[in-house]
């Protein structure tokens, strides 16, 4: 016997999961002209890669108007000096700067960008987040109504010994004005890098102009100002991107599912991705990834050259090994699985982690990313089917009763009840009265459901065409020898929570 269950599944696509953490860095060589299209890739088709660099998540960083509520420096004395957006840009010989005002086309003004490109002052290593002496400041001024802009390269000096911060003790860039001064300026270049509009800026520098032999990671911050005495003409100030800094070794890990809601015993799918924002690559990255025990394993599809593993030797992959990832990379694990049979809904939460990496993660606020599925409860029928007697002679009569339960959190919209004579029986047509084969009692809870339409098979359930008769296949009157099969399409809705059901019919033995 069997019984077929139907039942309505919703479905619905999980958006917006971390949608803009993994956007790659855009490295495009810069016109110095002071015409900002290609910063922002107007048109798709000229510049690879494409894209708005100054709205490209990790490479530009914003500031509050003064007079918001929002700038840390309010009050400023000039709007022409309110720092509105920073983007970054390279190539293998500069970096490319852009920066904008909130106001005033014709503002004279003096941009800072303080560059932190080592540890303890020694080119070549990594930045440390002060700023000592010896370290790169570069200053533009620029006079919006001209386009004119000029630009010094001076050495730091520091102000306490071991270096100035770069951020305050709250960790704020914006806000916090540089304590140190300058001296050994150089000067690069006088020419008309301003926009037309006096509010937008671009300037160059040059790797080797800060010691380094190509791109590297650099920690900044940027100030505009009213005169060349720092510090005490700043006037306005703000973190770069990533928090003040260029180039960060950071592994964005995300996560995200096929669907947010799904019933029990359906499929889905998980993706993984890591993303490498840095210049640099990556290697002997590790990504755990422990599936949640209400959904089971099927089977994954990990980006060419790593594996999913088994950590723990449960037959089920927990660990994603990357033996490397190239610099501004995303990789992709996807894990098939199917969800489990749940009592109720149920909120099922999975997170993916970086747990190690060579080098060394250097902002683990993206280290880990999560999603959640909604599980919704499915029917679950069970059915058991015992006989009147567990012995009987041939010529005798047997009741069978079929008991049917629907045990799961949801109640089944479809229910065909299916049965396969065996063949030394012949089927009784008139048990409950006269041409009534069947009898359904209900139980507690009740099933809902009630007997609808029934079809007969005498070819083991090859068609479900045949019209019992009495007598026939040479059975005795009220019995059918030829039923090999019956099939029985419940009406109603069978009740979830236990609701159930006794179905009875009557067989003579041969």
């Amino acid at each position: 016997m069997r019984i077929v269950v139907q039942f309505i599944v919703a479905v619905c696509i999980l958006l917006g999961v971390w949608s803009q953490a993994n956007a790659a860095y855009i490295n495009r060589t810069i016109t110095m002209d002071g015409v900002m299209t290609d910063w922002y890739d107007t048109d798709a088709n000229t510049y690879v890669p494409a894209g708005d660099i100054t709205n490209n998540t990790g490479q530009f960083s914003t500031d509050a108007q003064n007079g918001s509520g929002n700038d840390l420096d309010e009050p400023l004395s000039s709007t022409g000096r309110d720092l509105r957006k920073f983007s970054f840009t390279w190539d293998n010989t500069n970096l490319y700067f852009y920066v904008e005002r909130w106001a005033s086309s014709t503002n004279i003004t003096d941009w800072w960008f303080y560059m932190d490109s080592t540890t303890g002052g020694v080119i070549g290593t990594e930045p440390d987040g002060l700023m000592q002496t010896g370290e790169k400041l570069l200053r533009v001024s620029w006079q919006g109504n001209t386009q004119s802009t000029v630009a010094t390269l001076y050495d730091y000096v520091e102000s306490a010994s071991g270096g100035d911060p770069l951020v305050d003790g709250g960790g704020n860039g914006d806000g916090y004005t540089m304590p140190g001064d300058k001296a050994n300026g150089v000067s690069l270049y006088n020419t008309n890098y301003g926009a037309s509009s006096g509010t937008e800026m671009e300037t160059i520098l040059t790797w080797a102009s800060l010691g380094l032999s190509g791109p590297a990671n650099i920690k900044f911050h940027i100030s505009s100002s009213n005169g060349q005495n720092i510090p005490n003409n700043i006037i306005d100030n703000m973190d770069g991107p990533a928090g003040g800094q260029l180039f960060p070794k950071d592994l964005e890990v995300t996560k995200s599912a096929s669907v947010s809601t799904i019933k029990g015993n359906q499929s889905f799918v998980y993706t993984v991705e890591v993303y490498n924002a840095a210049i640099v690559d990556f290697t002997n990255v590790v990504i755990s990834d422990v599936l949640p025990a209400q959904v089971t394993y099927v089977s994954h599809t990990a980006e060419a050259g790593t594996t999913f593993d088994d950590s723990d030797s449960n037959s089920i992959p927990d660990e994603w090994n990357i033996p490397s990832i190239p610099a501004n990379t995303t990789y992709t694990l996807t894990i098939n699985v199917t969800a489990g049979v749940v009592p109720v809904i149920m909120t099922v939460t999975n997170t993916a982690t970086l747990t190690a990496s060579t080098p060394t993660d250097e902002d683990s606020s993206n280290d880990s990313g999560s999603v959640d599925v909604d599980i919704e409860p499915i029917p679950v029928l069970t059915m058991v089917k015992y006989s009147s007697a567990p012995t009987v002679n041939p010529g005798s009569t047997i009741t069978y009763t079929l008991d049917v339960t629907n045990t799961g959190g949801d109640d089944a919209y479809t229910v065909v009840v299916e049965d396969q004579l065996s063949p030394f029986v012949m089927f009784g047509l008139n048990t409950y009265g006269a041409g009534v084969p069947f009898q359904l009692v209900d139980g507690t809870p009740a099933s809902g459901l009630s007997i609808g339409t029934i079809t007969y098979s005498d070819d083991n359930g090859a068609t479900y065409t045949y019209v019992p008769t009495s007598g026939g296949g040479g059975a005795p009157a009220g019995y059918d020898a030829n039923v090999t099969n019956w099939k029985i399409e419940m009406t109603g809705t069978m009740n979830d929570g236990g609701g159930n059901l006794d179905l009875n019919y009557q067989v003579i033995i041969n």
